[in-house]
């Protein structure tokens, strides 16, 4: 689902900030800055927030 064509043109198209401020989600994605995994979400992805900060490590 994340990487079909559709779901990455969608993510593309979502204004969100350049702020790096990494956030860790429930796919085990890093994600820029929370406005990145909320267009994710608005993008279809079916995930949350696991912690603030990247993933590595988990």
């Amino acid at each position: 689902m994340t990487s079909s064509p559709q779901f990455i043109r969608c993510l593309a198209d979502c204004p969100a900030t350049g702020e790096y401020n990494p956030i860790c989600a429930s796919d085990m994605r890093s994600y820029n800055n929370p406005g990145k995994l909320r267009c994710a979400q608005r993008c279809g992805a079916n995930i949350r927030a696991l912690r603030s900060g990247p993933c590595e490590g988990l």
